[in-house]
C-alpha cells in the first residue's frame, strides 16, 4: 500500500496562504470561500472596518480588487505555530498597487488564525496592519 508523505501544519498553513493570496491576486475571489470558516471575522487595514462571516468577507475582497491593479504583492518572514486544533499564523506583506489617484506601496503584517475542520485548516480571522 503507497503511502502519500504527509505534511506539516506549519507547511500546509503557509501553502494554504499562498493559494488564498493567489486567488486574490488572479482575481479568482470566490475560490477562497471553501478555505474560510464560515464565522470567519476580518479587520480590514488600519483597523477602520470590520467584516464578519463567508460571504461578506469574500464581497470585501472582491470589492477591494476591482478598485485596485495590483503590480507587486510579497509574503515574507512566516510565523507559524499550532496546538489543538488551532494555528496561529503571520507573515510580512509587501504589495504595490495603481488605483484611482496614483500608485501606492504599502508593507505590513497578515495575523491569520485557522482552526482544523475535519482535517483541512480553514481561515477564521484575518487582521492586517499596515505600516506607515
Amino acid at each position: 500500500m503507497n503511502h502519500l508523505p504527509s505534511i506539516s501544519s506549519q507547511e500546509a498553513i503557509i501553502e494554504t496562504i499562498h493559494q488564498m493570496n493567489l486567488h486574490w491576486l488572479e482575481g479568482s475571489i470566490e475560490d477562497i470561500s471553501e478555505m474560510l470558516d464560515e464565522e470567519i471575522v476580518m479587520y480590514l487595514p488600519r483597523g477602520q472596518v470590520r467584516v464578519v462571516g463567508r460571504k461578506d468577507f469574500v464581497a470585501a475582497l472582491q470589492h477591494v480588487r476591482k478598485n485596485l491593479n495590483i503590480t507587486r504583492c510579497d509574503e515574507l518572514d512566516y510565523s507559524v505555530r499550532t496546538c489543538d486544533g488551532i494555528s496561529i499564523a503571520h507573515y510580512t506583506s509587501k504589495i504595490d498597487y495603481e488605483m484611482p489617484g496614483g500608485t501606492r506601496s504599502e508593507s505590513g503584517i497578515d495575523f491569520l488564525v485557522f482552526v482544523d475542520k475535519e482535517g483541512s485548516w480553514r481561515l477564521i480571522r484575518r487582521s492586517v496592519i499596515v505600516s506607515e
